[in-house]
């Protein structure tokens, strides 16, 4: 949520909940995640954990990489660590990453998905270890898997620039296999 008024917005992380998906309700009344001035945190994603609890990747500030938050109840937060665990390093990413997108995949490891540069495509990391703690920081482990160029078409979109804010779900095609499904 963008808060004001300051000299400068800060952004944090509220949770709202509803029993019937149509009015929500501000719960806590306080943020769940408040950043130190001058960081901001923005773009939260949510997935249960693999081992049990609940695991939040968030942007801090404006692309410069992305903290991983903790909860039992998806209540109360606490970052784990305190610093970035994801920040950019492949050239092609332009010194920005963007818009997490957190799934747990077919195989039960945590995938990243996020937005590169300012919209130049959308890329996805898998983590190393069960509780998405660690990602590799080489290049070679970042996949681009989206660009604008390949979201063109030549009668219904044409010349796309940019392609944000992924959000990935994991289905299944009609046969029960596997389905990973992109959309931004």
């Amino acid at each position: 949520i963008h808060f004001g008024p300051y000299e400068r917005p800060r952004h944090m992380i509220f949770r709202a909940v509803t029993g019937n998906g149509q009015r929500w309700t501000v719960d806590p009344a306080a943020p769940v995640l408040e950043p130190d001035i001058p960081d901001d945190y923005r773009a939260p994603t949510v997935i249960i954990a693999p081992n049990g609890g609940w695991i939040m990747y968030l942007e801090n500030g404006n692309g410069e990489g992305f903290l991983r938050a903790v909860s039992t109840n998806g209540r109360s937060w606490s970052l784990e660590p305190e610093t970035p665990i994801f920040t950019p390093a492949a050239t092609w990413e332009d010194g920005r990453v963007a818009a997490p997108s957190a799934v747990v995949g077919a195989d039960g490891v945590i995938r990243l998905y996020y937005e590169y540069g300012q919209g130049d495509g959308i890329a996805m990391v898998r983590a190393e270890d069960s509780d998405g703690l660690s990602f590799p920081g080489d290049e070679a482990s970042r996949l681009q898997v989206l660009t604008p160029e390949q979201s063109s078409h030549e009668i219904l979109w044409r010349n796309v620039t940019r392609v944000r804010s992924p959000y990935v779900i994991l289905s299944e095609d009609y046969r029960g296999e596997p389905m990973y499904r992109l959309y931004y």
